[in-house]
């Protein structure tokens, strides 16, 4: 529950005013997320379980409605309209119930999630981030939204900049630099930490081989300054069908692969998941073309990139390492087909870490 904004800057800024808002966006963005990470709730009129908004929502374990398409969001006269006739306007509140996905106007009683409540109470005894070998302090529930807050305006950021690590020189050596020298430090401090650089979105094994060149230019330069040895794999993210289809060939330079099965699923099947979910999904699977909604649950074909892409990256590299990272590694029926495919890892939200635990066992003993 909270009073609607409709721009991210401003719910920042009330946030900073002690306000609790929810924020009200057609579709979230990248460069949505300070406003996202100041609110207390989400509301989108498109998207669906995977969309931008949903998948933040979830890191952040905030209440989300996405794909609410019966509602208008009209950015510039500030209101929202509903079919019934309502109209909430810019500061009146709203409750939203993510579980159901219900929208209330006003201000409705509402309860935290036992969920939620468990993780942030774990959160408060377990030190969040701590560097192998180190004894940080205990971080309080407060400074872990702080933490994750921070991690997801990187990763937003570096969403954005994705191929521009060549057509633009220096952006991925200044990156490169920043991790290897607080690795440098860590270790003068005594500590162990063990970073590695994925780079993603690649589509060929020259593009790949640049980049690594250059990180591996500036990781000696930090190591010969600062007198410490730096170990520092370097890989790729899988997120394109070329790249699953010349795996073999990204091998030869990448020391592991993590499949974005979520990217992965949306150039395989050439549609957006911010897009089509609230859309035409629902006559898809009215007709069966889908049974179940491929983001949600791995696509037969698209697991079958992964199959191949695995094979081929091990028979030119065998110690490779290859994982998910994706909503599909929360996926129950996914992640055994992962384990069966030979994945080592799956990676998903914090708050779908118990589901992945248990059916990355059950599939370990054969019981999936």
């Amino acid at each position: 529950m909270g009073r609607i904004v409709f721009d991210s800057r401003e719910a920042a800024a009330r946030k900073a005013d002690g306000q609790q808002v929810i924020l009200v966006r057609p579709q979230t963005r990248p460069e949505d997320l300070p406003g996202m990470l100041a609110s207390v709730g989400l509301l989108t009129t498109s998207g669906g379980k995977t969309s931008h908004a949903a998948v933040v929502a979830r890191g952040l374990g905030v209440p989300c409605v996405c794909g609410a398409d019966q509602l208008d969001v009209d950015l510039d006269r500030k209101r929202l309209a509903a079919p019934d006739g309502t109209v909430l306007r810019d500061a009146d509140f709203v409750s939203l119930d993510g579980s159901t996905g219900a929208v209330y106007a006003g201000r409705v009683p509402v309860v935290p999630s036992p969920l939620v409540k468990h993780f942030l109470d774990d959160d408060a005894e377990r030190p969040i981030l701590p560097a192998a070998g180190s004894e940080p302090p205990a971080v309080e529930p407060r400074d872990s939204q702080t933490v994750i807050g921070s991690v997801l305006r990187i990763l937003g950021w570096a969403d954005e900049q994705r191929r521009l690590g060549i057509t633009v020189p220096g952006l991925y050596a200044t990156q490169v630099r920043a991790l290897a020298e607080a690795a440098a430090e860590l270790k003068a401090e005594g500590c162990d930490p063990r970073p590695e650089i994925m780079v993603p979105l690649v589509g060929d094994a020259r593009e790949l081989r640049l980049v690594k060149r250059e990180a591996e230019q500036v990781l000696a330069e930090v190591a010969t300054a600062a007198g410490v040895e730096l170990r520092c794999p370097i890989g790729t993210m899988i997120e394109l069908p070329r790249a699953a289809l010349t795996a073999g060939e990204l091998a030869a330079d990448a020391e592991f692969f993590s499949f974005g099965t979520n990217d992965l699923t949306q150039t395989t099947w050439g549609f957006s998941r911010d897009d089509v979910e609230g859309s035409f999904f629902p006559d898809y699977l009215d007709h069966a073309v889908f049974d179940v909604s491929p983001f949600q649950t791995i696509d037969r074909v698209v697991l079958t990139l992964v199959e191949v892409a695995t094979a081929a990256g091990r028979a030119a590299r065998p110690d490779l390492e290859a994982g998910v990272c994706g909503e599909h590694g929360g996926d129950a029926a996914s992640i055994r087909s992962f384990h069966n495919a030979g994945l080592d890892y799956v990676s998903c939200s914090p708050y779908r870490v118990a589901i992945a635990r248990l059916e990355a066992g059950r599939a370990a003993l054969g019981n999936g």
